[in-house]
């Protein structure tokens, strides 16, 4: 908890920071006294070596730092701080002062890290990029056929103005976009009239991708206020009736709260009450539907959670149930259907096997906006899918003995046995290239055995040894010790 409470301190103190030194980009172009010019130049200089020393912080931990430094975060981070370093190498003579300044405004591009409103927008551009980008073909469309037309019609009477398509091109931009500069405007009654349609089908051409946006923004606030729905009758709950809705078999949706709040991070404490009874009727129903059968402490531990191994809470289990649901309608075991969805869903949800990604331990929603996951974020999403339609699944990982690096993979409970699931890979279920160098584990050291994740304390109380993160070190995440499964020859 305290490490957390650190960390959003630190994430407070680099918002605030950036937020002052866009202040002080803007503040430095006004006449100011002398001691104000010294103060914004002091607040320049410390952002400066603030933002350079987590940059390289960012770099060192990064597992592969040639391609990170070039993924478009980095480069945000180095661009910041280049303004800073450049007067230093380089003579006044070679520099512009106002590229300068306003090579520093892209400091605010860092924001995007901190806030989930930014990220919120990023998703949605994301997912309507098809719509978006078909509003805009036509928006193009409609300005080349409008300067066309319009320089037809006034090239006669104004040659000096409508002198080319292009300048037809300038009129049309600044029409349809409801600008009106004004500095070019038909003359003639055909002009004019043709003129008074353009703008009006401008207005509406502009909106349309603002109407896709404003849908995508609503669309998304409805999955996160998403109400729980009963699985017998299909009607909204209200909260204290979800608490004493009995489930299916011998179950009960109490339980299930309970059994969630009492073994939930401290991170993630105060849950919110409809996220935590939705989650739980959405499991259960899954659970009903599921192909195969298993008892509560499968469930409970392995198809319940709303999270693998801590990574930040989304509400993915109503999307990933209606859309993979489908797909594993005619399987005829549990891992027959895991294997099907690990080879259909990436291209679905638009994620592939990428080291460039933000973090490793990455939530669904957060691997689904970026399009990018490693081994871990993968195995994550592949365990949620296979939890939305019932699949009781967990992730493996360890530090490899006799190689170096570590691994994390999917094991899914199919015909009473865990089951090993080379997630996102595309292999057989006997030539996972993974399971040989498993097989070396090192029992005797506590980093080099291999772990499977799980919610409730393991009866041993093991923890997951953490591979994710650095440094590396036991987690809290609660986990089983499989290590002799793996030297002995998992599948």
């Amino acid at each position: 908890m305290q490490r957390k409470n650190l960390l959003a301190l630190v994430d407070w103190f680099i918002t605030t920071l950036i937020i002052a030194s866009v202040v002080c980009v803007f503040a430095a172009t006004f006449a100011l006294p002398a001691g104000w010019r010294r103060f914004i130049a002091g607040v320049e200089t410390f952002a400066s070596i603030v933002f350079t020393i987590e940059y390289l912080i960012r770099l060192g931990r990064a597992e592969h730092k040639l391609r990170y430094a070039f993924s478009f975060m980095a480069i945000v981070d180095l661009v910041a701080v280049l303004p800073f370093y450049l007067p230093m190498i380089l003579p006044s003579s070679m520099l512009g002062v106002r590229v300068l300044r306003l090579v520093r405004l892209l400091r605010i591009l860092k924001l995007n890290r901190y806030f989930d409103a930014m990220a919120a927008i990023g998703e949605v551009i994301h997912d309507k990029r098809r719509e978006l980008l078909g509003s805009m073909f036509f928006v193009t469309l409609l300005m080349m056929i409008a300067s066309l037309l319009m320089y037809s019609a006034e090239h006669d009477a104004q040659p000096e103005v409508f002198r080319n398509a292009f300048s037809g091109l300038w009129w049309a931009v600044a029409t349809i976009t409801t600008v009106g500069y004004g500095d070019i405007y038909p003359v003639t009654v055909a002009g004019k009239l043709l003129g008074s349609v353009i703008a009006l089908s401008g207005v509406a051409a502009v909106a349309i991708p603002t109407g896709i946006v404003s849908s995508g923004m609503m669309e998304r606030f409805e999955r996160r206020r998403k109400p729980a729905i009963c699985p017998h009758c299909g009607k909204t709950l209200a909260l204290m009736a979800v608490l004493l809705l009995p489930l299916s078999g011998s179950a009960s949706l109490e339980r299930d709260v309970d059994f969630i709040l009492k073994y939930a991070p401290p991170q993630d404490l105060p849950l919110d009450g409809g996220y935590v009874t939705n989650n739980c009727v959405l499991a259960a129903e899954a659970r009903r539907t599921a192909i195969e059968t298993y008892p509560d402490e499968i469930y409970l531990d392995y198809v319940l959670p709303y999270s693998v191994i801590r990574e930040d809470c989304d509400d993915w289990r109503g999307e990933f149930r209606e859309r993979f649901s489908p797909l594993v309608a005619d399987c005829a075991s549990a891992y027959e259907a895991a294997v099907l969805l690990d080879r259909t869903i990436w291209d679905m949800i638009g994620v592939h096997y990428n080291v460039k990604r933000d973090k490793a331990r990455q939530s669904p929603r957060h691997s689904m906006r970026i399009g990018m996951a490693s081994c871990t974020g993968i195995s994550i999403l592949l365990i949620d899918a296979c939890r939305a339609v019932g699949i009781p699944a967990r992730l493996v990982g360890c530090n490899w003995t006799t190689i170096p690096g570590n691994h994390s993979w999917v094991e899914v409970w199919s015909e009473g046995r865990w089951r090993v699931l080379a997630s996102g890979e595309k292999e057989r279920e006997d030539d996972i290239w993974f399971l040989a160098y498993a097989a070396e584990a090192d029992a005797s050291r506590p980093d080099k055995r291999i772990y499977a994740s799980r919610w409730s304390p393991s009866p041993e109380g093991t923890r997951f040894w953490q591979t994710w993160e650095f440094p590396q070190q036991v987690s809290d995440v609660p986990a089983d010790d499989v290590t002799e499964k793996y030297k002995r020859g998992a599948t």
